[in-house]
């Protein structure tokens, strides 16, 4: 079953999420949410820029005209989080840097 929630400032049902999205407008708030969520088995997920880099798993950008991610691994293997090989291959591997 799949259920949708927003949370639009932090609550910590967040953190029992198995996917959470954080939008662009959380981007102030992102090192903050991160922390949160350390150590906690939740794949993040946003399209922002920057958001790959400083920590968030999977980051949605265009390319051309396609939609491409780029998946930072060394972030999921914190959270105890495994990403397929066959979509690793797809991907763009980044390594964060923090803020």
């Amino acid at each position: 079953m799949l259920e949708v929630q927003h949370f639009p400032n932090w609550d910590d049902r967040a953190a029992k999420c198995e996917v959470l999205f954080i939008s662009g407008s959380q981007e102030k708030k992102l090192t903050e949410i991160l922390q949160r969520l350390e150590g906690a088995p939740v794949l993040t997920i946003g399209d922002t820029d920057t958001y790959a880099r400083r920590g968030v798993m999977i980051n949605f950008f265009i390319e051309g005209n396609k939609i491409r991610f780029k998946i930072n691994l060394n972030q999921a293997k914190r959270a105890g989080l495994n990403i397929s090989s066959r979509l690793l291959k797809l991907a763009v591997i980044l390594e964060d840097t923090g803020d």
